[in-house]
């Protein structure tokens, strides 16, 4: 993803035109569109809430964002992005926390984990604590691979104007 293109989504993002959910869609599926577009030079992605505009010598990408259009399809992209990852077989490779607060969109606690990490600790803390201990991991191990990359909860508290957000990628 070239660095310009990053920055616009990122700018979007600080300017309250995106959520943090629409920002991370769209910059996993810019990352995607520039490994399909470097691996097929005339294939463009299908959503329109962005576009390969052209590629350039060196063969960065240059990404135009719709504002208009984001807020519209944001929601059909993580649909898409939900199912690509089903179809597709895509594993995670990092559990991600963010709490922040609603009004000003700051995080104020971000965590970002190794997924391998995750399954690990659990796997060591079933052998020490009997709550743990009474969770299928295979199981748990299963479901969420099976889930792929995405939102695993989203959570919004208006009375203590925060939202959390735990996620895979």
């Amino acid at each position: 993803m070239s660095e310009e293109s990053r920055k616009e989504i990122l700018d979007l993002l600080a300017r309250g035109k995106l959520s943090v959910d629409e920002a991370v869609i769209l910059l996993s599926e810019a990352r995607k569109a520039e490994t399909a577009v470097s691996a097929s030079p005339k294939s463009e992605s299908p959503d329109p809430v962005y576009k390969a505009e052209k590629q350039s010598e060196d063969g960065e990408i240059v990404l135009v964002v719709d504002e208009s259009e984001v807020a519209e399809s944001s929601k059909e992209a993580a649909l898409k992005t939900k199912a690509a990852a089903e179809t597709n077989g895509e594993t995670p490779r990092w559990l991600r926390v963010r709490v922040g607060n609603l009004s000003t969109g700051k995080n104020k606690v971000t965590v970002n984990i190794p997924y391998g990490i995750v399954k690990f600790g659990l796997n060591i803390a079933s052998r020490f604590s009997p709550e743990v201990d009474e969770f299928d991991l295979d199981e748990l191990s299963a479901a969420v691979n099976g889930m792929g990359v995405g939102m695993i909860v989203d959570v919004e508290d208006a009375e203590s104007d925060e939202r959390v957000q735990v996620y895979l990628e």
